[in-house]
């Protein structure tokens, strides 16, 4: 397959899936594919005219904790042991993307990790980061749905 035409099929998957699920892209994604931090989605309104200074400050901060987050996951041994494989086989590549962000209830940043094909994804697993302790924990479905602490 032709970069031109893994980018067609990607600029497709990108508007199939904002058609499908149009709030998807309104907070933004942190992804982590081949082991580079970027996002998608909407920013995070930094340029945006008539922002505060103090809303600015705490986007901005938002960013540098979503960003720890991310990179925090991608350097576990498991993670970087399946990426180093992923890249190996050359069949799909490492994503990461957010599927909850802190709240009062919650203060912790909901990642998924996932295998990406370009017809699906695969999930590796489920991790929690609490960016005010700077601790992660990981989903263990064998553990009755428990969250386990990973030490760092």
């Amino acid at each position: 397959m032709t970069t031109f035409q893994k980018i067609v099929i990607a600029l497709l998957i990108l508007i199939f899936t904002s058609t499908l699920y149009p709030n998807l892209f309104r907070k933004g994604m942190g992804l982590v594919v081949d082991g580079t931090v970027g996002f998608v989605g909407r920013s995070l309104g930094l340029s945006e005219k008539g922002i505060s200074e103090k809303t600015r400050r705490a986007l901005e901060d938002r960013k540098s904790e979503e960003e720890e987050a991310l990179i925090t996951i991608s350097k576990l041994k498991e993670v970087s042991d399946f990426s180093a494989l992923l890249q190996k086989t050359g069949k799909s590549n490492l994503g990461m993307m957010f599927n909850s962000y802190p709240s009062k209830t919650n203060p912790y940043y909901g990642v998924r990790v996932f295998e990406n094909f370009p017809d699906r994804i695969v999930t590796f697993g489920f991790y929690r980061y609490y960016p005010d302790a700077k601790e992660l924990y990981k989903w263990d479905p064998s553990k009755y749905y428990n969250w386990i602490l990973i030490e760092q």
